[in-house]
């Protein structure tokens, strides 16, 4: 039970404090490349959501959309995606994560 309540990115209420529940965190690694990104739009394609739209300023704040406010995948990139990198336990975990980094920067670079 405590590794599923802890990694639950959203509602993140426990922090994990086992083994099972900080290697469960380390899938988060895919999440911080170019593979992330392209998920993360392709599920923002699929819902009807658009890739980006301006964040209302409460959101911002927040993290609470205005009324008829659409999810974009750039509200996902800042509400997760740019925090799941804290949420990384182990050393291969954080290995793994600036290796994705270092990937995503030369594909950008190029």
């Amino acid at each position: 039970m405590h590794c599923i309540r802890a990694h639950r990115f959203r509602g993140h209420e426990e922090r994990p404090e086992t083994l099972e529940a900080k290697l469960y965190l380390t899938r988060q690694t895919d999440v911080l490349g170019a593979i992330g990104a392209a998920r993360t739009i392709a599920y923002a394609v699929m819902d009807g959501q658009p890739v980006y739209v301006q964040p209302s300023e409460k959101f911002l704040q927040s993290w609470e959309k205005e009324s008829g406010e659409p999810h974009s995948s750039y509200h996902e990139y800042l509400f997760k995606l740019s925090k799941v990198k804290t949420c990384l336990f182990t050393a291969t975990a954080k290995e793994s994560q600036q290796e994705e980094i270092n990937s995503l920067a030369q594909f950008t670079n190029n």
